[in-house]
């Protein structure tokens, strides 16, 4: 039944990471025109996450932090569960991919009338995916943004809603960016080249070799000699390590971007010709400003989480066992099926050069 134009108070849990989190903004964005004038709270699991929503006019970002276990974890949950239940919620959405049994709980206890999520090929009793009364198949044939804009459906909402992931981002975020090109250099007019080597060794899909560093380092050279680019190396907490050996092994010594809001740093990808990543949350940040992403997989599945856009090209291993990332659709836990996976210890320089080159010399969309 198609009930648009009603207010209503609606909780997203969105508790993956980053690029989970922006691919739900088609949704937020489609139920905000359904709804005008509805609380939207989006439920996230760090400050990263959030600032997405800082200058968003009709979401409040809330912040589960449960990824730091401690002695102020049980007073953190307690006063989370308080205000999931103190709130009333008219509806709960569990964003894909939601295949844990403490996201069905969170969502039951809202005690919100309409709970909705998707359902999948196992564990539906292991992961009391039943307390939600509304749950739509997830397609491991579709991407992870239509999969969540197939839950419109359940509001009776058109889940072929615009695909519009633009961040809402400040005129200051856009001064960061000016300030940040001019202090480094890269105001004159030559390309400039995002490169973000996310080697995280405490995810399992994006734990790469450290010595691609070496890898990112010739392609930094590279892209100055071929195409008189200039590098803006992106670090991260977890990428310190690999920036700096990059940083290191590089002749042309690109700029360093470490330390800056997420929204800041949109407004610095929005700058650049080309964004290069490892299957980072910040190459969907970059689709969403509408920079074209190169985007290096390993064990993960690219027509399920590759940044979102016809601009973007992905790099996939050659092995026959990949992806063999299992979650969401085989398993409730992140999960590989090889227990040494080859295709994170090195990436191919050849081949990304190739794939860089053909990115380079098409047109900006």
């Amino acid at each position: 039944m198609d009930n648009s134009g009603v207010s209503m108070k609606i909780a997203i849990f969105s508790l993956k990471g980053l690029g989970d989190t922006l691919m739900q903004i088609p949704l937020i964005r489609a139920l905000n025109r359904a709804h005008p004038g509805s609380g939207i709270t989006v439920l996230v699991p760090d400050g990263a996450c959030a600032d997405i929503f800082k200058n968003c006019p009709y979401v409040r970002a809330v912040t589960i932090a449960y990824r730091q276990p401690g002695p102020e974890l049980a007073a953190a949950v307690m006063k989370l569960l308080y205000f999931l239940r103190a709130e009333k919620f008219d509806a709960s959405i569990t964003a894909f991919p939601s295949n844990r049994v403490w996201y069905n709980l969170l969502a039951a206890w809202t005690g919100a009338p309409k709970r909705i999520t998707h359902s999948y090929p196992r564990a539906a009793l292991r992961t009391l995916s039943f307390l939600q009364n509304c749950r739509v198949a997830a397609d491991p044939a579709r991407h992870e943004l239509e999969n969540n804009l197939n839950l419109l459906s359940c509001l009776g909402l058109d889940p072929g809603a615009e695909k519009d992931l633009s961040p809402w981002l400040s005129p200051e975020d856009g001064q960061y960016a000016e300030n940040f090109l001019a202090a480094h250099g890269l105001n004159d007019g030559s390309p400039v080249v995002g490169l973000h080597p996310a080697i995280n060794p405490r995810q399992i899909y994006k734990a790469w070799g450290t010595g691609n560093a070496e890898v990112f380092a010739g392609l930094t050279d590279w892209l100055a000699s071929a195409f008189g680019a200039k590098v803006i190396l992106f670090s991260g907490p977890d990428e310190k390590e690999a920036a700096a050996d990059t940083l290191r092994l590089t002749g042309t010594r690109p700029a360093v971007c470490e330390g800056a809001t997420i929204n800041q740093t949109a407004a610095l990808i929005k700058k650049c010709r080309l964004f290069i990543n490892t299957d980072s949350g910040l190459g969907h940040l970059a689709a969403s400003v509408r920079t074209p992403a190169v985007t290096v997989f390993g064990p993960a599945n690219p027509g399920m989480t590759s940044p979102y856009g016809a601009a973007n090209k992905i790099i996939a291993p050659s092995a026959e066992c990949a992806p063999c990332y299992d979650y969401p659709y085989g398993s409730t836990y992140p999960r590989l099926k090889c227990s040494a996976p080859e295709c994170l210890k090195r990436i191919d320089l050849n081949a990304l050069k190739e794939t860089v080159s053909e990115a380079m010399k098409e047109p900006r969309p």
